[in-house]
């Protein structure tokens, strides 16, 4: 899988910068092979796009993109309720076997689905794009406090192993359960000193909040990534301060992958156009203009498996501006307003996350 994502990611190093015009014609050409798919071999949306193909006939009419706002938007209820009409009842050799996966269940039932192997490539090539727009060195340690669904990160030690980026087998990476305390978390960092770290920003917080109670200055960062949770706007400044860290948020599910990065420039994100077709829609369906609140639609380009077009994630999120200082032409995502984990406090003053939950975070596994 790596020499995959290692040639995916050359593609995306050219396309963050393609033309609006050409990146978009890349995408139509990916969304229409995509739904022409979905349409012929799937039960759940025969129907469902029947509409974007000229006569109704998915293997010969013509796309018409056109006639997209013709289909229906569906949520995760009605994933859970059609689970097996959306799943495909041939996929093509060319995306890899297929795998399966479960949402946290967070809401009140998980989803069970599959997505085709180049789901992960793609996620892999993303992941690794974003490691390298900010510069960060695939040679150098990485920590990742994790949800342990192995159950093979337990404190004091964690895991240890190597490889973290595609980039290179050799980076030193650390792992830690989300399940330790905050004290266990301290004491964790103070013994592997990674030079950057991945986890969940209310973990970020409640450390940095221990230690600044402490007065304690000694874990130094070079950067803090975060993922699976909505970020306060103060988290920047919090993990400068504490760290001497730059902050990275990345925007994810698991079912549909990586979807928008933080730029190197600014707050805003920017979306995996490549890989994900994301729309921001007003309550009446019709795209938000830039600066204003929506629903995120995600429609994943390369999961022939389960396809998903026009799936409503439950969040919403600040439809981006036109351009960008950093010269990617990536469409933007100004602000993701999503969920937040919980944190569990204790009378004995521990702090503890709940165990199990299986966001983005742990979609990238590094392998």
């Amino acid at each position: 899988m790596t020499s995959l994502a290692l040639r995916y990611l050359e593609t995306l190093r050219q396309t963050q910068y393609l033309p609006p015009e050409d990146l978009l014609a890349y995408q139509m050409r990916l969304l229409e092979r995509l739904c022409r798919h979905a349409a012929l071999e799937t039960e759940f949306n025969r129907e469902r796009l029947r509409a974007l193909f000229a006569g109704g006939d998915a293997a010969n009419g013509a796309f018409r993109f056109e006639k997209w706002n013709l289909v229906p938007l569906f949520d995760r209820a009605a994933a859970q309720a059609n689970r097996e009409a959306l799943i495909a009842e041939n996929v093509p050799d060319a995306v890899g076997p297929t795998s399966s996966g479960s949402t946290s269940g967070s809401t009140g039932r998980p989803f069970h689905f599959l997505t085709s192997q180049y789901v992960h490539v793609a996620g892999l090539a993303n992941t690794a794009r974003i490691y390298e727009n900010f510069g960060l060195d695939p040679a150098k340690a990485f920590g990742w406090m994790k949800s342990d669904i192995q159950q093979d990160s337990a404190p004091p030690l964690g895991l240890v192993s190597k490889g973290w980026s595609v980039l290179s087998p050799d980076g030193p990476h650390y792992a830690l359960s989300a399940n330790s305390t905050v004290a266990q978390c301290i004491d964790w960092l103070r013994l592997r000193r990674p030079d950057y770290l991945f986890t969940y920003p209310s973990i970020v917080v409640a450390i940095a909040r221990q230690l600044q109670r402490e007065g304690a200055r000694d874990i130094a960062l070079s950067a803090i990534l975060t993922a699976g949770e909505n970020v306060d706007e103060n988290m920047p400044e919090l993990v400068q301060d504490v760290f001497g860290a730059r902050h990275i948020d990345i925007y994810g599910t698991l079912e549909i992958g990586p979807i928008a990065s933080q730029c190197p420039t600014g707050t805003h994100k920017h979306i995996a156009a490549e890989s994900v077709f994301i729309e921001i829609l007003r309550d009446d369906g019709t795209l938000a203009k830039p600066g204003e609140k929506g629903r995120i639609v995600a429609t994943p380009l390369y999961n022939y498996a389960m396809p998903m077009v026009r799936y409503d994630m439950g969040d919403f999120g600040v439809q981006g501006h036109i351009g960008c200082a950093c010269g990617s032409t990536l469409p933007r995502l100004e602000k993701v307003l999503g969920r937040t984990r919980n944190i569990f406090r204790f009378v004995d003053g521990s702090q503890r996350h709940p165990r199990g939950f299986s966001v983005f975070l742990n979609y990238l596994s590094f392998t």
